[in-house]
């Protein structure tokens, strides 16, 4: 009682307030009587222009109170007067219930605890009361700062009512603004730009330097350099407004190629355009081998490890010797007999031991001289292309035989084998080569024509080489044939009417040699005896490198999408089949043969073709190219760089393999397996299985003969691996 007295008591003089402003007043938390017109009027049971009256009592006296109340009816009206003496036992004044109508009674004077007891609501800082409740004025978006004061946008934030901003904008001193362009709120609420400033992209900077919406330097964006949107070149910078190089700002030298440190840069090492190459780095201006190596003739040397200048520069190992710390010897698996090292399993000189030689047109295999197993004489192994040695009885595991180091033929064009030697040619210059099959020992060498640009793929016949050498620019080509024994055994030459660079492979059936001839566009025959021509069969021109097959009694071509038989005497159109074909298309295109079918690729579908009704039986469009191999009932195929097998029969899909994904080469076949290869990978892969049972990482045209698999890639050495017996 004494607290709320003293509460009452500060109240001096005889004062109206406003409910709410009387609560106000009594914020600070008491427990006291609440009188009924009072607790009303706080609990917002009493209309906010609810007047209370109060009167400060005189000194002296018996402390009596006198109170009176008017009507006490929810939502009337109503005066309290209240006068005190100084007495301290001050009599509490007895309202009457809330909705009772009349004057409340005096409560007894000089006890402090008549009447209703009341509890004010206790609030937490920063919280008021509003409407008899405690409130956030910080966050009540009906009481936002003050009692009463509702946000419009049901949204108050630190005591501000938020506006509703549009998306993007923000709420700034009142008002909804674009911090990203607003120059009196850049990026955020009160950043000034200045006078003569500009915002852009939520920057300030001058106005002049606004491009596009966004701030730049113009005189060292190299996106805006000196005006908006002037971009440098790559590799340049701007510089004052200017573009360039400005190699010199960066301690560098300017060279074609750009800024360079002539010290460490080895496309322009201590000068520009000194260019050490891939071999050595740049050291302080200086191009330089890595430490152990000598520069000799345009290469970095390792003298303890190269097969060429071992222990010292030009001092080569041989054939079979391999250079270990600077002095040679031999290869593990050769064996020294007369001081060079040989592989005696392979070795048609030493074979299986030191001097044991095999003879004329036998091979060595595992260490055994033995008559030829097989043989692989032309493109696709024989007159129908099959792609199939069915004489061939060797199988994986692929053992490594030989290299060809000795003359190292480059790009070889598809090797073929007959009689225990290797026949090659280059796509580009050189000649044809012969060697034995045993161990790649070259044998002789023959090179045709006097301006070699481009030879044919050979084929061997009945004892006889047939070869085309594209001649010169200034030189027609010419049809060559050779006996085995090469330049010594030269037989004829045949001038073909075409001055061009790629032929397809000579064919021979009976006394014919076939061959097209070239972009002239057509089929010529040739007596094999010879050399005479007996026909020419114009086809289309503009078409080379295709390759005539032979099947029933007649030979085919395929040019231009054009699937021809012709009469092997005349050489004349028997029947013709037109398929879809795309210009330019697989013009190395080769017609391949099965018990009764053709198969040809037009890119990108593999056709069958039944030649007795010179109908087409299937297609398969995907992605062929090549020359597909059959055998028995299924035909091989490569499409976007995988194996596919189909039925050939009916075309329905067997079963694929995908390798590396990079399949390219024919696939070849021998002994219920089928090799493939990709310019990196060579795959053995079972055609029962349809699994890979070997691998090696060397890719490129492949043939199967006399035990021996034997890969011609475009960039690396010729290379032979010996099948198991």
């Amino acid at each position: 009682m004494l607290r709320r007295t003293r509460v009452v008591r500060s109240l001096r003089g005889i004062s109206t307030y406003r409910s709410s402003d009387l609560f106000q007043a009594l914020r600070t938390p008491f427990i006291g009587v609440c009188f009924s017109a009072l607790v009303a009027s706080a609990c917002g049971h009493v209309a906010d222009d609810t007047a209370v009256t109060a009167d400060a009592g005189g000194s002296g006296g018996t402390g009596a109170t006198l109170s009176e109340a008017g009507t006490s009816n929810r939502g009337g009206s109503g005066e309290i007067t209240s006068a005190a003496g100084s007495g301290d036992a001050g009599a509490a004044p007895d309202f009457g219930s809330a909705g009772d109508t009349g004057s409340a009674d005096a409560g007894a004077a000089g006890h402090g605890d008549a009447g209703a007891p009341s509890v004010f609501p206790t609030c937490m800082e920063p919280e008021i009361i509003c409407d008899g409740r405690c409130v956030d004025p910080r966050v009540n978006a009906r009481h936002c700062a003050i009692c009463d004061n509702a946000c419009a946008s049901g949204k108050c934030l630190d005591g501000v009512c938020l506006l509703d901003c549009d998306a993007g904008k923000t709420q700034c001193n009142g008002a909804c603004v674009d911090t990203a362009i607003d120059k009196w709120n850049c990026g955020a609420c009160r950043n000034f730009c200045g006078v003569s400033g500009s915002c852009a992209g939520g920057v300030c900077c001058a106005a002049s330097s606004v491009c596009n919406g966004v701030c730049v330097d113009f005189a060292n964006d190299p996106a805006n350099c000196r005006y908006c949107g002037e971009a440098c070149a790559s590799g340049e910078s701007c510089v004052k407004g200017q573009c360039g190089l400005h190699c010199d700002l960066k301690g560098l030298t300017e060279c074609s190629s750009g800024c360079s440190d002539p010290h460490t840069d080895p496309k322009n090492c201590g000068h520009c355009g000194n260019d050490c190459g891939p071999e050595r780095a740049c050291r302080q201006g200086a191009c330089e081998c890595d430490a152990g190596k000598t520069w000799y003739n345009g290469h970095c040397i390792d003298t303890q490890t190269d097969h060429d200048n071992c222990g010292l520069l030009t001092f080569a190992c041989g054939y079979d010797e391999l250079c270990e710390k600077g002095e040679c010897g031999c290869r593990p698996g050769t064996t020294r007999c007369n001081g060079v090292c040989w592989n005696t399993s392979v070795s048609a000189f030493n074979c299986g031991a030191c001097g044991v030689r095999c003879s004329v047109g036998s091979v060595c295999t595992y260490g055994v001289c033995e008559a030829p197993s097989s043989d692989w004489p032309t493109f696709g192994h024989d007159l129908a292309h099959s792609g199939e040695n069915t004489a061939e009885t060797g199988e994986p595991p692929l053992t490594f035989a030989w290299e060809e180091r000795r003359v190292h033929v480059r790009a070889p064009n598809y090797p073929v084998v007959s009689g225990g030697r290797l026949y090659l040619t280059h796509e580009v210059g050189g000649g044809l080569y012969a060697f034995n099959v045993s161990d790649a020992h070259e044998l002789w060498f023959v090179g045709v024509g006097t301006h070699p640009v481009a030879r044919g793929i050979p084929s061997v016949f009945s004892d006889t080489i047939y070869v085309v050498d594209s001649g010169g620019w200034s030189e027609l080509p010419t049809l060559w044939a050779f006996g085995t024994q090469g330049e010594d055994q030269y037989l004829w030459h045949a001038p073909l009417p075409d001055a061009q660079r790629n032929f397809g492979v000579p064919l021979r059936v009976g006394n014919t040699v076939f061959t097209n001839t070239g972009t002239a566009g057509g089929l010529s025959g040739f007596d094999a005896s010879d050399g005479s021509q007996q026909f020419l069969q114009p086809l289309e021109p503009g078409y080379d490198a295709w390759s005539p097959a032979y099947f029933s009694g007649r030979i085919y071509t395929f040019a231009a999408g054009h699937f021809r038989a012709h009469d092997p005497n005349t050489g004349a159109i028997q029947s013709q089949l037109d398929l879809t074909w795309t210009a330019g298309e697989n013009t190395r295109a080769v017609p391949v043969f099965n018990a009764n079918r053709a198969f040809v690729v037009a890119p990108p579908t593999l056709v069958a073709i039944d030649p007795a009704a010179n109908a087409i039986a299937w297609t398969a469009s995907e992605a062929y190219t090549g020359t597909p191999a059959v055998s028995g009932s299924l035909v091989f195929a490569i499409s976007a760089g995988k194996l596919v097998v189909r039925d050939a029969g009916s075309g329905s899909l067997a079963w694929s393999f995908a390798g590396d994904g990079q399949l390219s080469y024919p696939p070849v076949i021998a002994n219920r397996y089928v090799y493939v290869a990709s310019d990196e990978n060579l795959y053995a892969v079972d055609i029962s299985t349809h699994l890979a049972v070997d691998h090696k990482p060397i890719g490129g045209w492949l043939i199967v003969a006399n035990h021996r698999l034997i890969v011609a890639p475009k960039d690396k050495l010729v290379t032979a691996y010996v099948l198991s017996k």
